[in-house]
């Protein structure tokens, strides 16, 4: 049992290895380019023309940041001994600094629309939340085409999917018009290095840890996450996730 479970560790770091060199270059490489023509050619360039170049160079570092950071996040939840604690969470409130603090960028290409009540909380971990959205919201932007609308809405919930009555939660979602999932491919997302073979062909990159990571989060703190999606193109992705609901907290 054992020698199974080393050579599954070794696999997994080879193929995290492989992605992680895969991903990674694209990126490192883009930033190189676009600081050795700054270097070479700046005095040729207008204002506009540097500017450009180096907005695409700081894009580039902002990808490399993300990666980089999804497979510490990883080591993170093998080593966490102890967590943060649980707090009372005003989701709105969450939300709304969450996008008010993104990228100007990300802001001005798609149509966030908030639908939250605003007397709703959740008793839940904030740092762990606001990991799940950021990732959740990634996506999103990543798959859906520019200027389309992105909906992040939130609501109480007195029974749990598939009409088990259960402690009410509130259940948080984020919802593109992106190409959606193929339902073939929906009960492999949340594993480890998992990315959809168009991605592996086309231009979106990423280490296939995002998905992986916010379910461990949102698991740690009593809730659960899944995807419902027709996989067909313009129909989107409609990401969940519940936590608990604080009234309810309050009142055990």
């Amino acid at each position: 049992l054992q020698v199974a479970q080393q050579q599954q560790m070794s696999e997994l770091k080879d193929l995290l290895l492989m992605n992680l060199s895969h991903e990674l270059r694209t990126p490192l490489t883009e930033v190189y380019g676009y600081l050795e023509l700054l270097r070479d050619y700046r005095q040729q360039l207008d204002e506009t023309q540097q500017s450009a170049f180096l907005s695409s160079a700081t894009k580039g570092c902002t990808e490399l940041i993300d990666l980089i950071g999804s497979v510490l996040d990883v080591t993170d939840l093998n080593h966490r001994e102890q967590r943060e604690p649980f707090e009372s969470v005003s989701v709105a409130q969450f939300v709304q600094e969450l996008i008010d603090h993104w990228g100007i960028e990300a802001k001005q290409n798609y149509a966030i629309v908030l639908d939250i009540p605003e007397k709703l909380n959740v008793w839940a971990i904030p740092q762990q939340v606001r990991q799940v959205l950021r990732n959740l919201l990634s996506n999103a932007m990543k798959y859906s085409p520019l200027q389309s609308q992105i909906v992040i809405s939130a609501r109480y919930l007195d029974i749990e999917r598939g009409g088990t009555f259960a402690s009410p939660v509130v259940c948080i979602s984020v919802k593109d018009e992106g190409p959606g999932i193929p339902p073939s491919d929906v009960p492999l997302l949340f594993n480890k290095f998992v990315r959809l073979k168009r991605d592996l062909a086309g231009t979106v990159r990423g280490t296939g840890l995002g998905l992986y990571i916010s379910k461990q989060l949102v698991q740690a703190m009593n809730g659960r996450i899944w995807i419902e999606s027709s996989g067909k193109a313009g129909e989107g992705s409609h990401f969940c996730f519940t936590l608990p609901c604080f009234a309810v907290k309050k009142e055990m």
